[in-house]
């Protein structure tokens, strides 16, 4: 069915709803879980059309325009591996929640290839998502601009970084959390599947007192009729009650 809701009303005249077939294979390969088949559909989507992907909790902080993302081929950026000695220099691999890339990109044909070898219950689960590019990055660095660690995917899906990022801290240096805007990176993903506790508890008037680094950053986000749909959704509970 089709989005519905009072938040929904508000983006709706700026959407384009462009309904796709879940795939159940790749190269003749079975693909059943839902993550995997997103994994096929936006590659498949990006190689047709180009532009911009952005998993549903990614923020885009600074323009894309401006740091000149638009001038290459593909960008990626790392996605960092918590627990590696010296994470810096060696991510997790390239975190496929954010996709720059211009049509029928020969780093986006190579890489959609590689899905000849897919298979979902034999191999790791991000194997063709996340480390796959970086494995083909560093044979083919001349089709791919990778961004450093801290560009797109920071802070990381680990416990310590998620409390980073929404439990009560402070401003600045000094506040206990991160800044989203000192840091200067290009965007944030969310990874609501391990943040969902924290993010579903979110309303605008929470968003409003910025008592953790993630609110403080969404606000730039808010409209004067995100605090009217809420006003409006308290009134309705309360004449139902």
């Amino acid at each position: 069915s089709p989005p519905h809701g009072p938040w929904w009303n508000l983006i709706e005249p700026y959407v384009t709803l462009s309904p796709v077939e879940p795939p159940e294979e790749v190269y003749g390969r079975p693909v059943r879980l839902y993550a995997h088949k997103a994994d096929v559909v936006r590659m498949q989507v990006m190689l047709q059309l180009g532009g911009v992907y952005l998993d549903q909790d990614a923020f885009v902080l600074r323009s894309f325009e401006r740091a000149g993302i638009f001038t290459q081929s593909t960008v990626l950026a790392m996605e960092a591996d918590p627990y590696a000695k010296q994470w810096e220099w060696e991510p997790g691999g390239l975190c496929n929640a954010i996709i720059v890339s211009r049509p029928e990109a020969p780093f986006l044909q190579r890489w959609f290839s590689t899905y000849s070898t897919f298979n979902e219950t034999g191999h790791e689960w991000a194997e063709h998502s996340v480390a796959m590019p970086w494995e083909l990055a560093l044979t083919y660095p001349q089709e791919v601009t990778v961004l450093n660690s801290r560009a797109m995917f920071y802070p990381l899906w680990n416990k310590d970084d998620v409390r980073l990022v929404h439990e009560p801290s402070a401003p600045g240096p000094k506040g206990g959390g991160w800044d989203f805007y000192e840091s200067r990176q290009l965007a944030y993903h969310a990874w609501e599947s391990v943040s969902m506790p924290y993010l579903e508890k979110l309303t605008p008037a929470i968003v409003a007192k910025g008592a953790s680094s993630f609110t403080r950053m969404v606000q730039a986000f808010m409209t004067p009729e995100d605090m009217r749909i809420q006003e409006q959704i308290v009134l309705a509970a309360e004449k139902d009650q």
